[in-house]
């Protein structure tokens, strides 16, 4: 470099305010000294650190945008990371990416070896365990799964292989198939992905043909209850009011006595007419809930109807009795509800 050459480029440069020392500002950014600081020590691991941090952060943005879209979009790509900060973004998508629920393929025979108890037949109960055993073979082998919800899954299917087992010791001798269809389809769906393989379809028109019938039954039950919870309301009052005779000594007493008796046989007549459209006895096996709220409204009839009779070889029922039948028959009403609220649920 001539002496011409030098002079020209001394008279570019400037001088350092932290280190006094001369750099030409069109060449670089600061003196040598500051350069070094701010590359930090040789080999120390923040050197090609900074460029990295931007670019790893811009793949968490993109991957975090393709989980939000439902992962219809392509994978985001990893261009321009370095090897291995590419490989362990794309590793982290495919975790992410991971399908909620297990490939129910490799347990097909299994599957429809349970569906095929719960499905095939029409059937109100199931006897023996063996619905409680193929469960739990299938339970155990979605254990060994190679899948991150694999332990969860087979948890999920153990609980429901519980509550189909039959406990022959406390005198339960049976599950009921529309219990236990209905827990099944809840955990099959849990624990799997959709598949047309599954067996639902095999008694659908039975179970849709059923869903009517017991909606339409528990509809005349709901008729009933209110028919009888009306003559109730309507006659309590009436049947308090009359006094109790233990012993006919009076004439006062003959009077209540008749007046008892012609009461009853009023009482009975508008009882007959409230239950007159007294709903069908359900079949036993077609709906639990809906057998259970058909005893109580039975149990309910049978409470107003002894109320007559509660005092026995006595000319009139004593007062308590009439009240503990009234009571009764409120209390059968109200469970019977209570239980045809669970159909509708």
């Amino acid at each position: 470099m001539s002496e011409s050459e030098q002079e020209q480029r001394k008279l570019r440069t400037v001088v350092c305010d932290a280190h006094g020392l001369r750099y030409d500002p069109d060449v670089q950014e600061g003196c040598v000294r500051c350069l070094k600081e701010m590359q930090g020590p040789e080999g120390s691991p923040s050197d090609g650190f900074d460029k990295r941090i931007p670019i790893a952060l811009g793949a968490v943005v993109l991957l975090a945008l393709f989980l939000l879209l439902g992962g219809d979009q392509e994978p985001p790509s990893v261009a321009g990371l370095d090897e291995e900060t590419a490989a362990k973004t794309e590793t982290a998508v495919q975790v992410e990416a991971e399908p909620k629920g297990l490939d129910p393929s490799p347990f097909g025979l299994q599957i429809k070896k349970i569906e095929d108890m719960l499905f095939s037949e029409d059937q109100g109960w199931i006897f023996g365990n063996d619905l409680y055993l193929a469960v739990s073979e299938l339970s155990a082998s979605v254990a060994q799964a190679d899948s991150s919800q694999a332990m969860e899954a087979s948890r999920q299917i153990e609980a429901y292989a519980k509550k189909v087992q039959i406990v022959e010791d406390v005198g339960y001798s049976g599950v009921n198939v529309e219990a236990a269809r209905n827990g099944w389809e809840e955990v099959r769906d849990l624990v799997f992905v959709s598949s047309r393989s599954f067996s639902k379809a095999a008694g659908s028109e039975l179970r849709q043909d059923k869903e009517l019938a017991v909606r339409e039954l528990a509809e005349d039950l709901e008729d009933a209850l209110d028919d009888v919870e009306n003559f109730i309301g309507d006659n309590e009052w009436d049947v308090m009011q009359i006094a109790e005779v233990g012993e006919v000594v009076t004439p006062e007493d003959k009077i209540v006595v008749a007046h008892w008796t012609d009461f009853v046989r009023e009482w009975n007549d508008e009882l007959n007419d409230a239950v007159r459209d007294y709903p069908t006895q359900p079949p036993v096996d077609l709906n639990f809930n809906l057998t259970m709220a058909y005893q109580e409204l039975g149990n309910a009839v049978s409470e107003l109807r002894s109320l007559t009779v509660s005092g026995g070889s006595l000319p009139t029922a004593p007062l308590w009795a009439r009240e503990a039948n009234v009571q009764k028959a409120r209390s059968h009403v109200d469970a019977a509800r209570e239980y045809l609220e669970k159909i509708y649920q």
